[in-house]
């Protein structure tokens, strides 16, 4: 059973019983049993050698030793190192349940799923059930933040950590108590709002951000380009500056932009930046059809974030067609996106 990293511990009394803790007491109990399954570890494609094991089941034993003595936040960290090596139902439980002891339901709901998808059903039904239990007062226990913010394009950080998601309006998992929410985005002023809820609440707030003042004596122009395809080049005047989403300060002038990806039409165009504007734009790639060439060829290929925005008297975003420009770069389309000027 050594095999295991550890052999199944009973269900014991106290504060063990309530994977959540005393401050969370409005929700349901479930009992806490730090396991050990027997189960096989899930096949990789590279299963760690002897020693890897070892070190993996000594981390194990250490965070077990740890939650017997309720010092949960050092022993989610062993346990963690442990599943870094080998990834085991028994590993992946008890980490679960040192995040639900925590008051972290969030992040104990991933694990409890990961849990239900590497266990063995038939042969640890009851674990099984328990688990199923677990997520379910988990789930019922995190809050629901409804959260608007423009621009629609901002990153949202909760706690310091990065949310996905993008839009106007962004579903956000938040653990019970004060968090604090912070929209970010280049060219406005980050802005925190502070949410403060108990478990299981539903919340509706929203962030606007300012432009930020533009600086004096500016000498470029700021370009903020994201694709709708995550792992997408984008490349300016020929060096690739991001992937997926880029922010890069330009000199006055026309540069030559490109986005690509594999399976998508090649995005090409030229904009123009000038001293302390900021472009924020956005490029949608089209999935390649047989026959398609690899270039876009339609003039209008880029949605610019926001749409036509005025910021002050008269600046607005803008999309002007150019003639008779003979730049190979800008291929067939001879669009040239305007930055978004600041004064």
């Amino acid at each position: 059973m050594r095999g295991s990293f550890s052999p199944p511990r009973p269900p014991e009394g106290g504060a063990r019983n309530s994977f959540l803790g005393a401050s969370h007491a409005t929700l349901a109990l479930v009992s806490l049993v730090l396991v050990a399954l027997a189960a096989p570890a899930v096949a990789a494609a590279q299963q760690p050698s002897q020693a890897q094991m070892q070190e993996a089941r000594t981390l194990f034993e250490r965070g077990i030793q740890l939650i017997d003595e309720e010092r949960w936040g050092e022993a989610l960290e062993y346990l963690r190192r442990s599943r870094a090596i080998v990834e085991r139902p028994s590993t992946v439980f008890n980490i679960a349940a040192a995040l639900l002891r925590l008051g972290r339901p969030t992040e104990g709901i991933e694990a409890l799923q990961a849990f239900l998808r590497i266990v063995d059903r038939n042969a640890e039904a009851q674990r099984y059930a328990e688990a199923q239990q677990m997520l379910t007062t988990a789930q019922g226990s995190v809050v629901r933040l409804t959260l608007t913010v423009s621009p629609a394009h901002a990153r949202v950080r909760v706690d310091g950590t990065d949310r996905e998601g993008e839009g106007p309006t962004r579903e956000i998992l938040l653990d019970p108590g004060r968090r604090a929410v912070e929209a970010t985005a280049p060219g406005f002023d980050s802005r925190t709002l502070t949410v403060e809820a108990l478990p299981g609440a539903r919340e509706t707030r929203s962030i606007t951000l300012q432009a930020a003042a533009r600086a004096p004596g500016a000498t470029v122009g700021r370009l903020v380009i994201s694709s709708n395809v995550a792992g997408a080049e984008i490349i300016i005047d020929g060096r690739e500056v991001g992937t997926g989403r880029a922010s890069v300060d330009l000199r006055p002038g026309r540069h030559r932009m490109e986005v690509r990806a594999p399976g998508y039409v090649t995005l090409r165009q030229v904009v123009n930046a000038e001293a302390g504007d900021v472009a924020n734009l956005e490029a949608v790639l089209e999935r390649e059809r047989p026959g398609q060439g690899s270039v876009l060829t339609s003039p209008i290929f880029w949605t610019i974030v926001g749409g036509a925005v005025a910021i002050g008297a008269g600046v607005t975003i803008g999309v002007v067609a150019l003639s008779g420009e003979s730049d190979p770069y800008e291929g067939s389309t001879g669009v040239v996106l305007e930055a978004l000027r600041r004064r």
